[in-house]
């Protein structure tokens, strides 16, 4: 099922609770104010529909949006943060058994995709490939930085999957080079201060970026 149709379900699904509300069924105040964190979960399981995007990303959401249900239903004793810190610690397990990283480069590497984990610490690496294609970056508790402004772009295009769940990506790209980001800020956020220049006429490959930032941030320049 793809995110279209979560899209319209959602609408439906809406459209109902507001008719019940008007007859009187239900209260829609107390409804929004007890299961807002369904729009997380929403949110989480369109990103999993999305054979485009990061399967881990998804499943961070989800894992959020459960958590913030259940504190709203007082399902947790310790409250929202005290579950909170665990599931970081098992989301980062799972990352890393699952996962191939990369270690922290600072000469060139001319490899052509990349896998980047920044795990309470700090990461950096420079890629002057020919043909690059994309890759996942990760940072929890840290911080990634990516330079990309010797390398070239695959003529396909290139994609990227970045997540910054209380640490921070810095991502350097050339001016020539288009970007088309997508993404999800959960408390935190992302900048594009890329100022791209483009031949006239020209047809260029797109580098697609899609995020998550969960308190923490994504910063995209030249």
């Amino acid at each position: 099922m793809g995110s279209r149709y979560i899209f319209g379900i959602c609408l439906v699904i809406l459209g109902v609770i507001f008719f019940l509300d008007q007859l009187g069924v239900w209260s829609f105040g107390w409804i929004i104010s007890t299961w807002w964190p369904l729009i997380i979960l929403i949110i989480g399981i369109s990103h999993l529909a999305s054979s485009n995007k990061s399967f881990f990303t998804g499943i961070v959401i989800i894992a959020i949006g459960i958590l913030l249900q259940a504190d709203q239903l007082d399902y947790l004793p310790g409250g929202f943060w005290g579950s909170f810190w665990p599931m970081i610690l098992i989301l980062i397990g799972v990352w890393i058994l699952t996962v191939k990283h990369q270690r922290s480069k600072r000469h060139p590497s001319t490899a052509e995709d990349v896998n980047m984990l920044a795990l309470f610490s700090g990461v950096n690496q420079i890629i002057s490939s020919d043909n690059f294609k994309g890759g996942t970056i990760g940072a929890y508790f840290g911080g990634a930085e990516l330079d990309l402004r010797n390398a070239k772009m695959s003529p396909e295009g290139a994609s990227l999957e970045l997540t910054a769940a209380f640490g921070g990506i810095e991502i350097r790209i050339p001016y020539d080079w288009k970007v088309f980001v997508t993404g999800t800020p959960i408390f935190g956020g992302m900048e594009n201060k890329t100022r791209q220049e483009f031949p006239e006429g020209e047809v260029l490959p797109i580098l697609k970026i899609n995020y998550l930032a969960s308190f923490g941030g994504i910063e995209i320049k030249n």
